[in-house]
């Protein structure tokens, strides 16, 4: 539930250090959820974009 929870705040919110304030997680732990979320559904489910902007 906190990797879906994790991954309907970053849909609607752009940038995951604000979904880490938003879930009260570390950034790092947005990250993990996200990518254990994908992880289990064998998708990718964000463009990861390379550098800052």
């Amino acid at each position: 539930m906190r990797r879906l929870t994790a991954f309907q705040t970053a849909a609607t919110l752009i940038g995951l250090s604000q979904v880490a304030t938003d879930v009260d997680y570390a950034r790092s732990g947005v990250t993990g959820r996200i990518g254990g979320l994908e992880d289990s559904l064998g998708v990718e489910l964000f463009e990861r974009l390379s550098g800052r902007g």
